[in-house]
């Protein structure tokens, strides 16, 4: 084994999975993940990556936002005991007018779709703007206009 003895390989394994676990884990529900303050003044205009916190008809929402790819998260309840959350990748066009485009179908998933579910669909767009004040202002597809704040900044990949 290299040198290494079996419980030296064991714990390296167990802290690798922890690792692993720690990031991931994180967001499979954005209503019960904890969030780091985001660095002052990283809510730069127009940049729309990072994690946001809003209100629709719906409820609550919260949304990651990353290059490639977006979670939304809406809470359906006011403990966030039921949480529809789904994901899909994305284009973000950052210049005028600034927007995202579903890559594919973005649903939510869980058994209380019936209570709160949602679906964008593969095309639609989400135009947006980042305010002065670092208020994320997104159109969700043409169905409402909501404003967020920003909650986090993206960790660094691991």
């Amino acid at each position: 084994m290299n040198g290494r003895t079996v419980p030296q390989v064991v714990l390296l394994l167990l802290a690798a999975i922890a690792q692993l676990c720690g990031c991931a884990g994180d967001d499979q529900n954005l209503w019960s993940r904890r969030y780091k303050a985001p660095v002052a003044g990283s809510a730069a205009k127009n940049d729309v990556t990072g994690y946001w916190e809003g209100e629709v008809a719906m409820g609550g929402v919260r949304t990651k936002i990353e290059p490639g790819n977006m979670v939304i998260a809406i809470k359906c309840d006011k403990d966030a005991r039921i949480v529809s959350q789904g994901a899909a990748p994305i284009a973000v066009t950052a210049r005028d007018p600034a927007k995202i485009v579903l890559q594919a179908d973005l649903l939510s998933n869980g058994k209380d779709n019936d209570v709160c579910g949602f679906r964008f669909f593969k095309g639609n767009e989400f135009k947006y703007r980042v305010t002065e004040q670092g208020v994320l202002e997104l159109n969700f597809a043409g169905t409402s206009m909501s404003r967020f704040r920003k909650l986090a900044d993206l960790e660094p990949a691991h």
